[in-house]
């Protein structure tokens, strides 16, 4: 189910004037609007030669005219003419801020000004702006706020219909690994249905703080036994690391569901398929898994997590891939590693990151500090 947007961002994406929206509009224009002002009819000339002409896919399509769109119904506000001579860097960087006081995340903000940047490139190069007046030179980037990195991560929570937290943390978690595990005990209802699988993708994901993409180019040749009983995951493909040299340690604790996947099911996959990939989490075609299947393995498993009775009271499971590195990265720092050795188990280059962290872990800290005996 689509994500339910605020009401300032719903402003934000919807046309003005019903001749604004790019989506009702042709975009197989035949001419180059020459004499034409209007900041509409060049995007739509853009997109015509830019994007459907030039054979981009259909997800790209559709990101083009979103982001572009949000800037159109942005500038005819401002500008009701829609005239592109009004259109400075000064109207970038309102943009800009008009976007963040509508709440759209740093990422978001980021990719809308790539697509409005692309086109300000565009008509500099059919010679409509000049490089010294380009409308988005100095908003180059969008940098995050002083308090961007300040605010704590959301781990595995149980919210109520109000949106209060009910429950958070290990518990949830705990709740979710229940749920898969009853379902490795039940009739399979498809052949695509792998439960031993999703079982140790749930538990692997929290014990090590894999990212997603991570954990799908996990493979087999590269898992090394340690002499303390756990595992290593070598040659990990870390965000911004172009050679897999990354690096991760599974506890003893979390063995055995990998190793239930292995023997129940991986190996049935690949005789079935004898040509199945090297990869450690598969497809029950062979094939490896992508990111998309790791979130909608983690979403599955927090809705089997509910029970009738939570869901009749409109209570809901907020868990993706990323909510469990939070929650390894809790655990962690609660049971007293340092800030260096926790970024070194995630993959961080430095504990920029990690400090964000630190209000749920000095509560704990102050529980265990109250409870030390006299």
């Amino acid at each position: 189910m689509p994500k339910k947007l605020p009401e300032k961002q719903i402003v934000i994406n919807t046309p003005p004037r019903p001749e604004l929206d790019l989506r009702t509009q042709e975009t197989d224009l035949k001419r180059k609007p020459t004499g034409d002002k209007s900041l509409f009819t060049w995007i739509r000339w853009y997109i015509a030669q830019e994007v459907t002409g030039t054979g981009k896919s259909e997800n790209t399509v559709i990101a083009v005219h979103q982001e572009l769109q949000k800037f159109i119904n942005y500038f005819y506000k401002r500008f009701p003419a829609g005239d592109y001579t009004d259109w400075t860097r000064q109207v970038t960087q309102a943009f800009i801020k008009t976007l963040r006081d509508a709440e759209y995340s740093l990422n978001s903000m980021r990719k809308t000004l790539s697509y409005v940047k692309a086109f300000s490139s565009y008509l500099n190069s059919i010679g409509m702006v000049n490089f010294e007046s380009h409308p988005t030179r100095g908003a180059a980037t969008i940098k995050a706020e002083k308090d961007e990195y300040a605010e704590e991560p959301q781990s595995l929570r149980i919210l109520k219909k109000s949106g209060r937290v009910a429950e958070e943390g290990q518990p949830v978690y705990e709740r979710m690994k229940a749920a898969a595990t009853a379902r490795t005990r039940e009739p399979k209802n498809k052949p695509s249905a792998l439960p031993y699988r999703d079982l140790a993708i749930l538990t692997t994901l929290y014990y090590t703080g894999l990212r997603a993409h991570e954990l799908c180019l996990l493979k087999m040749k590269h898992i090394i036994a340690d002499e303390e009983g756990g595992i290593w995951f070598d040659k990990i493909k870390r965000k911004g690391d172009a050679n897999f040299s990354g690096s991760v340690y599974l506890r003893k604790n979390g063995l055995p569901y990998l190793e239930d996947y292995f023997k129940r099911e991986r190996e049935e996959v690949i005789e079935n398929h004898p040509r199945g990939e090297s990869f450690v989490f598969l497809r029950y075609r062979g094939d490896k898994l992508s990111r998309a299947d790791i979130w909608s393995i983690i979403r599955d498993l927090a809705l089997a997590a509910l029970t009738p009775d939570m869901v009749a009271k409109g209570y809901r499971i907020e868990a993706h891939p990323h909510s469990l590195r939070h929650e390894i990265t809790y655990k962690l720092l609660e049971d007293g590693y340092t800030e260096t050795e926790t970024a070194h188990h995630l993959g961080h280059a430095s504990t920029r990151y990690i400090s964000r962290y630190s209000k749920r872990s000095k509560k704990t800290m102050a529980s265990k500090m109250e409870s030390l005996p006299d």
